[in-house]
């Protein structure tokens, strides 16, 4: 507040209404503006492909990643399954096992030789069991390993394996632990091509795909990977990898990623998955048969792959923040430079205006509030000097 030269009160110009806080606050605001863009620009890149963001950067690196773990579980398990279907054409091309089957009434001895030859193949190829049963009934003629009593495959099964034409079948048998490799036997002596027998190879799937899927997971795709293999028919969970391994997890996952997979196609995703958490997942097709296939997905959380740009642009907001702070406190040093003549001139004219004609402004330097400064005072002179004369 001030007094004028009639004695009334004259208020002061608010400080967000003077040039210097009008300077700071344009300043300030136009800082915070060009970061804001800035960071903008680093996480999420430019339209049309202009430029590429931190993000889309860490999105394309992790499905590279996703991709490349994938493919190689998938020749994984594709070399598996051929180790397998050549242990059962070995089995079906032997002399023993080509007398046994084409024998209608095989003697106890000829049995029990077969089932020491399958036993022996037991030790070799760690099977659970292996066993060569009639194809209607699926009783065992002979066998090795343990089993429960009665048919090896359940009946549903069994006919589709003993389908003429299905030379070969992959199939899984009630809960996830059980694959079964079924060949047919003896059909190349049937009129109608219906097998004889079958050759079903047993094998416990945590001991076949555990090895194959999980090593080495952690390494490559940090803390929050999953691996899923599926029956693309079924959709029956086969194996499921993961490093929260304890937590429930549905007999039938149906997720866009493994459907995708169970219906021949490949590629990568980013999706919402099982549980309703946001991934980046990359999904294989491996087919079995022409009418059989499994899918498989190897996915992350897309929390953690973009862990590191929220990190970042935390720090960035701290460094903006302080930033802000330092240009505002430059700014109002510089509107304080810049305004402390203009302060001086409106000092001077209040002095003037209470009757001080005497009253000039100093000068200093010879930039533009200088050449204010004179003109300002050579006007006071001369208003100074007609005073005098009247």
């Amino acid at each position: 507040m001030r007094r004028n030269l009639q004695g009334d009160i004259v208020a002061s110009i608010p400080w967000r209404k003077s040039i210097a806080g009008k300077m700071v606050l344009i300043f300030c605001s136009l800082f915070a503006v060009v970061l804001l863009a800035v960071q903008s620009v680093e996480l999420y890149g430019l339209p049309y492909g202009l430029f590429k963001g931190s993000i889309e950067e860490m999105i394309d690196q992790e499905f590279v990643a996703l991709g490349t773990v994938a493919d190689t579980k998938k020749i994984l398990i594709e070399s598996w399954l051929k180790e397998r279907r050549s242990d059962a054409r070995i089995v079906a091309v032997n002399p023993v096992v080509r007398a046994l089957i084409n024998t209608p009434n095989p003697s106890a001895a000829m049995t029990k030789t077969v089932s020491t030859w399958l036993a022996s193949l037991l030790d070799t190829y760690q099977y659970e069991s292996i066993s060569i049963v009639d194809a209607v009934t699926g009783l065992p003629i002979a066998s090795a390993g343990n089993h429960p009593p009665g048919p090896v495959t359940p009946y549903s099964y069994l006919q589709t394996a003993a389908r003429p034409g299905v030379d070969e079948s992959i199939i899984i048998v009630g809960t996830q632990d059980r694959i079964h490799v079924v060949r047919q036997l003896g059909y190349e002596q049937s009129d109608h091509g219906e097998p004889r027998a079958l050759l079903v190879i047993e094998l416990n799937t945590d001991a076949v795909f555990k090895p194959i899927l999980a090593t080495p997971m952690a390494t490559l795709l940090g803390k929050s990977w999953e691996v899923i293999l599926a029956d693309s028919a079924s959709g029956r969970l086969i194996q499921r990898m993961a490093a929260d391994s304890d937590s429930p997890v549905p007999a039938t996952i149906r997720d866009n990623a493994l459907q995708l997979a169970q219906g021949g196609s490949e590629g990568t995703i980013i999706d919402t998955d099982y549980r309703n958490v946001p991934v980046l997942a990359a999904y294989r097709h491996i087919p079995l048969s022409a009418d059989s296939s499994w899918g498989l997905v190897i996915k992350k959380d897309k929390a953690e792959v973009l862990a590191p740009a929220h990190r970042n642009r935390q720090v960035f907001l701290w460094f903006s923040l302080f930033g802000i702070v330092i240009v505002c406190l430059i700014s109002l040093i510089i509107s304080r430079a810049l305004t402390g003549p203009l302060r001086m001139i409106m000092s001077t004219s209040a002095e003037i205006e209470s009757g001080n004609l005497s009253a000039r402004v100093p000068v200093l330097g010879s930039d533009e509030l200088a050449d204010l400064g004179r003109t300002f005072n050579a006007m006071v002179d001369q208003l100074q000097a007609w005073h005098e004369e009247l």
